[in-house]
C-alpha cells in the first residue's frame, strides 16, 4: 500500500498516536500501586544496609579483641605502647575521691606526719624499680633499640631485655619528694652544709613540680566538682569528696611488684659494658653534680 494512502494520512497518525496514549495511560493506570512496592523495596534496602553496617561494627569489634584479649583497648588508644598491656588487663574503677580540707581524725596514712609506717607506704607506692622490655617494646615508642640499655646477663631475662621504668612510679617518686620538702628538716636537717640544700637537690625539686604538673595536665580530669551553699560564707564551697573513674592502681602496683627488679640489686650489679652507644649528658647537669656538696659522713657523702 502507497505511504501516501489515507490510512497513512497525518490525522491517521494522530488518531493513532491519541489512541496510544489513551493506551498508555490505561496501562500506567494499571500500575500505580507499583508505586507501593517501590516503597517496601526501599525500606528493605535501608534495613539490609543497617544490618550490614551493625555486622562490620560487631566484627571489628571482636577483631579488636582477638587482637587485644586482655582488653586494654581504651588504655592503648590513650597511652603510648606499655609492656603491661600485653601482660595484664587494668580495669577501669570508680572511687569517692576523700578531698576533706581539714585533716580527719583518722586520716589516710599518705596525710600523716613523718613515720617508719608513712614512709614504708609512700615508698611502696614510689617503687621506680625497673622492668624488663623487649625490642620489640622499644621499637612500638619509636625508639631504636640499638642505642637502649639493656639487663646483664646474669639477670636472668636473656639477651633481649631492655630496662625500662613505668612512668606513673616516677610520679609518685617526684610527690614524695616534693612532701619531703614540707618536713624538710626531718628528712634533710644536718645533711647538707649550713643546712643549705646543693644546686642538684633543688634542680631534683623543681624537676619533680614540673613533673607532676606535666602529669596532671596530661591525664587532665574533666570530672566536674559541684558546689553548695555552706553555713559559713555567703559564697558556695566546692565538694572535693567527688566520684572519679580511674585505671586501677592495684592491679598495676601488683604487677609492678611482680615484674620488677630490685633498686638495690639493680644498682649493685648494672655496669657500663664495652661497645655501646653512649649518649652524652649536657655540661650544666655535670655541672650540678660536681656542686653537690654534702655535709660529712651523711649517706650522700659516702
Amino acid at each position: 500500500m502507497d505511504p501516501y494512502d489515507e490510512p497513512y494520512s497525518v490525522k491517521a497518525l494522530f488518531d493513532e498516536a491519541s489512541s496510544d496514549a489513551s493506551s498508555s495511560e490505561t496501562l500506567l493506570g494499571s500500575r500505580k500501586p507499583a508505586r507501593h512496592y517501590y516503597g517496601l523495596f526501599f525500606a528493605f534496602n535501608i534495613i539490609l544496609f543497617s544490618l550490614s553496617a551493625m555486622l562490620f561494627l560487631v566484627s571489628g569489634y571482636r577483631l579488636m579483641e582477638l587482637r587485644d584479649p586482655l582488653d586494654n583497648g581504651v588504655l592503648r588508644r590513650s597511652s603510648e605502647h606499655s609492656p603491661i598491656f600485653d601482660q595484664v588487663h587494668i580495669p577501669f574503677v570508680e572511687i569517692s575521691r576523700n578531698g576533706s580540707f581539714i585533716t580527719p581524725p583518722h586520716p589516710s596514712i599518705y596525710r600523716q606526719d613523718p613515720s617508719p609506717e608513712v614512709d614504708a607506704a609512700w615508698n611502696r607506692l614510689a617503687n621506680i624499680n625497673t622492668v624488663p622490655m623487649s625490642s620489640e617494646d622499644v621499637r612500638k615508642l619509636g625508639v631504636d633499640p640499638l642505642t637502649t640499655a639493656r639487663y646483664p646477663a646474669e639477670f636472668g631475662f636473656g639477651d633481649d631485655a631492655h630496662i625500662g621504668r613505668l612512668d606513673v612510679f616516677h610520679q609518685i617518686h617526684c610527690l614524695d619528694n616534693i612532701r619531703k620538702e614540707i618536713y624538710f628538716d626531718h628528712y634533710y636537717g644536718g645533711r647538707f652544709i649550713n643546712d643549705i640544700p646543693t644546686p642538684s637537690h633543688r634542680a631534683h625539686v623543681t624537676h619533680c613540680l614540673e613533673i607532676v604538673l606535666q602529669a596532671l595536665t596530661c591525664s587532665a580530669s574533666v570530672e566536674p566538682i559541684l558546689h553548695y551553699w555552706v553555713d559559713i560564707q555567703q559564697m558556695p564551697f566546692p565538694n572535693f569528696s567527688d566520684k572519679h573513674m580511674c585505671r586501677d592502681f592495684d592491679t598495676i602496683l601488683r604487677w609492678q611488684e611482680e615484674k620488677s627488679v630490685d633498686m638495690a640489686y639493680f644498682k649493685s650489679t648494672v655496669r657500663r659494658p664495652d661497645n655501646v652507644q653512649i649518649h652524652h649528658m649536657s655540661q650544666a647537669y655535670k655541672d650540678a653534680l660536681a656542686l653537690n656538696q654534702v655535709a660529712p659522713n651523711t649517706p650522700e657523702s659516702s
